[in-house]
């Protein structure tokens, strides 16, 4: 399920409590949830991954 782009919100702490805008709609309160999830992912990944 895809947000619309217009629907965003920026990264809100400087601490880096949330690095990447979180999507919001009111249709998929899920998303946000899976978006914490792979924010815990991607950190994990970038720690072990060089590009």
């Amino acid at each position: 399920m895809e947000c619309p782009p217009a629907i965003v919100v920026p990264p809100p702490d400087p601490a880096g409590e949330n690095p990447i805008a979180l999507r919001l709609c009111a249709c998929c309160e899920q998303l946000l949830e899976w978006d914490a999830f792979a924010k815990r992912r991607w950190a994990a990944l970038a720690t072990v991954t060089k590009h």
